[in-house]
């Protein structure tokens, strides 16, 4: 996991979508318990303020839960969420893609083919 600090995204919100892309990957398993905030923010180089914000942010959407005195957990419900939210903003991404193509002329077809050879290309799994 990585955050990017001159990103226009706040780190915070950087890092509530690693931990449920890596939910999603299964990095972070249902009823397993995640790093502390301590731990996050010494490997991710951030306050750990900013991981706490981040993990209340992923209490409050049902991806995590606290367990008092022994950290934060994947919930029941985390990794469904994860996945909607990965798929979400997956969408996004390929909206602002076809947009871009669109505004250059380029046709749909052409969209789609463009498309097809990016995942073709793209590293599998696990692998990147």
């Amino acid at each position: 996991m990585k955050v990017n600090p001159g990103s226009v995204v706040p780190i915070f919100s950087q890092i509530v979508s690693e931990v449920q892309s890596a939910i999603a990957a299964g990095v972070f398993r249902e009823g397993e318990r995640i790093p502390s905030a301590r731990e996050m923010a010494k490997r991710l180089k951030v306050n750990p303020n900013t991981v706490q914000k981040a993990y209340a942010e992923l209490v409050e959407l049902d991806v995590l839960e606290s367990r008092r005195g022994l950290g934060k957990f994947v919930t029941q419900k985390g990794l469904r969420s994860a996945l909607k939210q990965s798929e979400a903003s997956i969408t996004a991404i390929f909206q602002q893609g076809v947009q871009l193509g669109r505004s250059a002329g380029i046709s749909d077809r052409r969209l789609k083919q463009i498309y097809s050879q990016a995942v073709a290309s793209a590293p599998k799994r696990g692998t990147a």
